[in-house]
């Protein structure tokens, strides 16, 4: 298989470096005056698209978003740069993908760490005058990952939820997140002491629909959560489990209405998944793979500059959220950084040409662990690194652990059941060519060597442990 010399990637790291470099020096001036947009950004974990009522879904379990949706732009496509959450959040705050801005593995420690050559949207808006603060809902989104940068105030308490029991009644994560409601109460009380004359870029990340899943303390979410089936495993196994989850959906759902109830009225207001969840499709339980009910979330816009009621069919990416959010809130080009891997939506919104929209990436590095209680249903030769293509209907899967090859026709087969490599070895080269000229295939970041044990007890409770 083709790769990118060594040399020809440290070059092209040198080119971005100095770019960086130079913004840095630059961004030292005054920010400007006037009145300027207030940002709110809020993302989901772990939130298939297609379990949301406003994506279609036959139970109402967003009507918070349906409504938010209904006075802005929802994308019907929207492709996350991997499936696993620091590595997502990175792409999302950052507008690069992975082998970019650096934080490309996870999962037991394995990780390097966000680079300093890449600038986060909370460090772009700072510069220009905003307000920085961020509440985060569990351990993966938080500062060990470098995910704090940029935010003068950085929330991630946990501990308190007092969610002792996942639906085996093994797992406590009271120590490694909290509930929704939680950090939207700690939220609503940064918002209320906020200055009114200084504009601000929020964060708040939530949680709840992440595996293992937890009963929310909420009696209109139960509606979906029924008895503990008594088997250990089978079909009733495996609907009570999706019924806990669609249950934490519309319990998250119920805290994005209480945080946008209170945000400003005329701040800009965005929604996006980090990533989907398998729920038994394609042999795959949780996440940290490539199928589309993985990496296909929920992407909503809201607010100053953006049309209501539109729905936005074009495939689009989530690194392309900051660059559209810098263009929106009429942040000047001279206090942005060079641009990395998203390109602005905004003038699209609007109506415009979108132009050719840059391909969709997605990928999968490292090793994983993770619970016993999800491996039951992972394929073996699914669970090694792989990199993934989405363009012009098509949908391209390199498992480089296995050297092998997947390709859908996403328009003809969306449920991915059709694998047409081996019948259109021409267009699998090319998309092949594709991620080598991206540096996709580039070198493996640093290992951070052996995790703390303290940081494996956390990612264990949160399902990332046991079996190799």
């Amino acid at each position: 298989m083709s790769r990118r010399s060594i040399a020809t990637t440290f070059a092209l790291a040198g080119t971005v470096l100095a770019s960086a470099g130079a913004w840095w020096a630059l961004r030292a001036g005054e920010p400007r005056r006037g009145n300027r947009t207030s940002i709110v950004l809020v993302t989901l974990d772990t939130t298939r698209a297609d379990h949301l009522s406003a994506y279609g879904y036959s139970r109402r379990t967003t009507p918070s978003l349906s409504a938010l949706a209904a006075r802005g732009v929802r994308f019907e496509s929207a492709i996350v740069s991997a499936p696993n959450t620091p590595v997502s959040h990175a792409s999302i705050l950052t507008g690069a993908h992975p082998y970019r801005h650096g934080l490309r593995l996870l999962h037991g420690g394995d990780s390097g760490d966000l680079s300093r050559a890449t600038p986060t949207l909370a460090e772009v808006l700072a510069g220009d005058g905003y307000a920085t603060a961020a509440f985060v809902s569990a351990f993966p989104a938080g500062s060990y990952f470098g995910l704090d940068r940029g935010f003068a105030h950085f929330d991630e308490t946990f501990g308190g939820s007092g969610n002792p029991i996942a639906p085996d009644g093994t797992v406590n994560t009271g120590d490694a997140q909290r509930r929704g409601d939680e950090t939207v109460e700690a939220t609503l009380a940064w918002l209320a002491a906020a200055r009114d004359d200084e504009p601000f870029f929020l964060w708040v990340h939530l949680f709840d629909p992440h595996d293992p899943y937890l009963r929310p303390p909420d009696d209109e979410a139960l509606v979906y959560a029924g008895k503990v089936p008594s088997e250990p495993d089978g079909p009733r196994r495996d609907r009570f489990l999706i019924d806990l989850y669609d249950a934490e959906i519309l319990f998250m759902d119920r805290q994005i209405g209480r945080l946008i109830s209170a945000a400003r009225e005329d701040a800009l207001v965005a929604v996006v998944g980090d990533h989907g969840e398998g729920l038994g499709d394609h042999g795959w339980w949780t996440h940290g793979n490539l199928y589309q009910e993985q990496i296909r979330v929920p992407m909503i816009l809201a607010g100053p500059g953006v049309p209501p009621g539109r729905v936005f069919s074009p495939t689009v990416r989530t690194v392309d959220l900051a660059p559209t959010l810098l263009d929106l809130a009429g942040v000047p080009e001279e206090l942005r950084p060079p641009p990395a891997d998203g390109v602005s939506l905004a003038r699209a919104l609007g109506g415009g040409d979108p132009g050719e929209l840059p391909a969709a990436y997605s990928e999968v590095k490292g090793r994983a662990i993770y619970h016993p209680l999800w491996l039951r249903h992972r394929e073996p030769e699914k669970r090694g690194e792989g990199f993934a293509l989405v363009e012009g209907g098509w949908k391209f899967i390199h498992r480089t652990t296995e050297d092998r090859f997947e390709l859908y026709d996403l328009s003809a087969d969306p449920a991915e059941s059709a694998d047409l490599a081996g019948e259109k070895p021409d267009r699998v080269a090319a998309f092949v060519r594709r991620l080598a000229g991206l540096g996709a295939y580039g070198e493996e970041a640093a290992e951070r060597g052996e995790i703390p044990p303290d940081v494996l007890k956390k990612l264990q409770s949160l399902g990332y442990g046991g079996s190799r």
